[in-house]
């Protein structure tokens, strides 16, 4: 049974309805298959995360101990065990389940603490009802429930998309650095200075190198975030690349056009590892067998 994830500020009164409606959640579930389960009880709850709770051995009684009683009567006893159970949780005591006595003293101890709505649904589990008059009286609670759970799908959503879009600025700096200034290719020509692959050296130095009018160091991750965005996109728009030679020389390049010349530099060195792995039958980069990168289409070769 999940309970909801945390309760934005001012709602911990809706978390913990929420988590009560969750452990109401495994009767509803197991009723229309022709199930019970046969474990509620304190000692079987597992605290799995801050506001999720699991019951552990479910069914485990079917097979050490075999009930051959209708599974209606079981469906009930699973709603008596579940009142036991929720009163054991608010009391905070197991003492308050060791007799029929303790029980009563203790929905006493309830109804002077507790609210009514809480006491009305106890008094109902206690009482085997039905497990589709126990979720009629619940029902409230599970719709805020429901909203809890889409408040916490929204915000696991929102993480995941800035996760997804650190993950690909990573990929590119990674690329960037495999590509740039490797010293076991000085003096060949495929891989020369004045060839693709200064370009996209000199992209980094616009990105990471950039100065201002009065030659000071200009540090802005705006900057650099909004350039390898626009890189990973590929978009049409241009950018002015300043040449090392005290910048005599500029050029105007596309990031769309940098993006294939980057693809096609990693493409290349991939390529490079993948043949010496083949012919020595040793591991190139990455160290290990498992680790290193591996080669793919000429679109889809990356991290």
């Amino acid at each position: 049974i999940h309970a909801a994830g945390e309760a934005p500020p001012g709602q911990a009164g809706a978390s913990r309805d929420s988590r009560r409606a969750h452990r109401r959640a495994p009767l509803p579930s197991l009723s229309p298959q022709g199930m019970s389960c046969r474990g509620l009880d304190p000692a079987r709850l597992l605290l799995t995360s801050e506001h999720r709770v699991r019951i552990n051995g479910v069914a485990i009684l079917d097979v050490t101990r075999p009930d051959t009683r209708p599974v209606e009567e079981l469906q009930r006893d699973d709603c008596r065990a579940l009142g036991r159970l929720v009163v054991a949780l608010a009391l905070r005591s197991r003492a308050a389940l060791a007799s029929s006595a303790s029980l009563s003293r203790a929905l006493d101890t309830l109804r002077s603490a507790c609210s009514e709505e809480l006491v009305a649904l106890v008094t109902l589990l206690l009482s085997g009802p039905p497990v589709g008059e126990v979720c009629a009286l619940a029902s409230g609670r599970l719709l805020d429930h429901a909203v809890l759970v889409q408040a916490q799908a929204d915000a696991l959503r929102d993480a995941y998309r800035h996760e997804a879009e650190h993950g690909r600025v990573a990929r590119l700096l990674m690329k960037l650095g495999f590509v740039n200034e490797r010293p076991e290719f000085d003096g060949d020509p495929a891989w020369s200075e004045t060839g693709d692959r200064y370009l996209l050296k000199l992209l980094r130095d616009a990105v990471f190198h950039a100065v201002d009018e009065d030659g000071n160091p200009v540090v802005s991750y705006a900057h650099v975030v909004s350039a390898l965005n626009k890189l990973d996109a590929g978009v049409d728009e241009a950018i002015l690349l300043a040449g090392r030679d005290h910048r005599q020389s500029l050029m105007v390049v596309s990031y769309r056009d940098l993006k294939l010349l980057l693809e096609r530099a990693f493409a290349d060195l991939v390529a490079a590892q993948s043949e010496t792995v083949y012919s020595n039958g040793a591991p190139g980069m990455g160290g290990g067998g498992g680790g290193h990168l591996h080669r793919g289409g000429p679109g889809g070769v990356g991290l």
